[in-house]
C-alpha cells in the first residue's frame, strides 16, 4: 500500500533522483545535508512509497528568521521537485501534495514550487491542490557542443564585454579554500541589500562548499581585480545540468565587467566537464525588463516560462507580512 513517509533510506532516495528523468540536485540528500546546516533553514523530504520502492520524492527547505516575527516570516520552497515516478497515478499525486500541505500549513506562510523543466505539463495536480500558477522566465543555454560555437553564440555586445574585462586585468579562480568566503559572501550579500531582497546566511555556502564541492556538486567561484576579489558566483552540477545559484558583484567595479567573465568561464568548465545544459537560475516576470534580465537574455540562450506554483497556507498572516516585507524594502532605500 502506498503511503507517505519522512524517513527515507538514504541509498533509495539517492537512487531515485538519480536514475529519474528530470532529477536534480535540489532534491538530492546532499541538498538536503546543506539545509539541515544552514541557519533559518529546515529540510522537510517526503516520500511516496510502497515496501521498498520510492514512487515519489518531495524535499523542500523551510525559511524562518529566528525573530519576534518569526511567525510571519516562514516560507517553504520546492526547486525541481516533487519527482515522481511514471507509475505514479493521479490519485496518488493527489495523496502525495495532501499530506504535503497538511505537514507544511501549520510551518509556512506559504509554499514556492519552482520547476527546473516542462516537467508538470500544466501543473493540473498542483492547481487541483489550490496552487496558482505564476508566469516566470529564464534562459538556458546548450552546452553540449564545442566551445568554439559556443563562443559564437554568444552576441557580439557581450563578447565584446568578455573580453575587455580580461584587457582590464580581471582574473577568474575558482575557490579552493573555504578561507575565501567571508569575502565571496559579503559580495553576494552587498549585492542583494542594493536590490533590497533578503539573502541567506553565510551558512548555506559554507555547507554548500564543505558537502558539495567534494562530490563535484558545486563550483564557487571569484573574479579578481588588482589582487581584490570584486565578483562572486556559485553553481550547482548535477545530472547534465550547471544552475547558477548565487552571484555578487562590487558596485564600485561594474565597469570591468567581472560578472561576464565569470559566466564565461563556468560556461567554458561547464562545456569540458560535458555537462549538457545551463540554467540562469531565473529572470524574472515577463515585462521586467529589470537588470537580471537584461544581463542574462544577452547570453544568447533559450527563453523559457516554467513559471511557478505558489500555495497560501495562513493567508490572514501573509497579509501581514506583505505590510513588513513593504516596510523592510523602504527602509532598505
Amino acid at each position: 500500500m502506498l503511503e507517505v513517509v519522512d524517513s527515507i533510506d538514504q541509498d533509495m532516495w539517492s537512487k531515485f533522483v538519480r536514475n529519474h528523468p528530470q532529477g536534480n540536485i535540489f532534491q538530492t540528500p546532499e541538498m538536503a545535508g546543506v539545509y539541515k546546516r544552514t541557519k533559518n533553514y529546515n529540510p522537510l523530504c517526503l516520500a511516496m512509497q510502497e515496501d521498498d520502492e520510492i514512487y515519489g520524492i518531495l524535499l523542500a527547505s523551510i525559511i524562518q528568521e529566528k525573530s519576534i516575527l518569526s511567525h510571519f516570516s516562514s516560507r517553504s520552497i520546492i526547486i525541481g521537485g516533487p519527482l515522481l515516478s511514471r507509475d505514479l497515478s493521479q490519485k496518488g499525486v493527489a495523496q502525495f501534495l495532501q499530506e504535503y500541505n497538511k505537514t507544511v500549513s501549520n510551518r509556512a506562510l506559504f509554499t514556492h514550487v519552482r520547476p527546473l523543466s516542462g516537467q508538470f505539463n500544466g501543473g493540473e495536480y498542483f492547481i487541483n491542490s489550490g496552487f496558482q500558477f505564476e508566469e516566470r522566465l529564464n534562459f538556458l543555454i546548450k552546452l553540449n557542443r564545442p566551445v568554439e560555437e559556443l563562443w559564437r553564440s554568444i552576441p557580439k555586445s557581450r563578447r565584446k564585454n568578455i573580453k575587455r574585462a580580461e584587457k582590464n586585468g580581471v582574473e577568474v579562480h575558482e575557490m579552493k579554500s573555504s578561507s575565501q568566503m567571508p569575502v565571496f559572501y559579503d559580495l553576494i550579500k552587498d549585492t542583494y541589500k542594493r536590490v533590497k531582497i533578503p539573502v541567506a546566511d553565510i551558512s548555506l555556502f559554507t555547507a554548500a562548499f564543505d558537502i558539495l564541492v567534494p562530490n563535484k556538486m558545486a563550483r564557487f567561484y571569484l573574479a579578481i581585480y588588482r589582487d581584490k576579489p570584486i565578483a562572486s558566483r556559485v553553481v550547482l552540477n548535477y545530472n547534465g545540468l550547471t544552475y547558477d545559484w548565487y552571484a555578487g558583484t562590487s558596485s564600485e567595479h561594474m565597469k570591468l565587467y567581472a560578472n561576464e567573465a565569470i559566466v564565461w568561464r563556468v560556461l567554458q568548465d561547464s562545456t569540458k566537464e560535458g555537462f549538457h545544459t545551463f540554467d540562469f537560475g531565473g529572470a524574472g516576470k515577463p515585462g521586467e525588463l529589470a537588470g537580471r534580465y537584461v544581463f542574462k537574455k544577452r547570453f544568447g540562450g533559450r527563453e523559457v516560462r516554467y513559471g511557478r506554483y505558489i500555495k497560501v497556507h495562513a493567508p490572514v498572516r501573509m497579509k501581514v507580512a506583505e505590510v513588513g516585507f513593504n516596510i523592510y524594502k523602504k527602509i532598505m532605500s
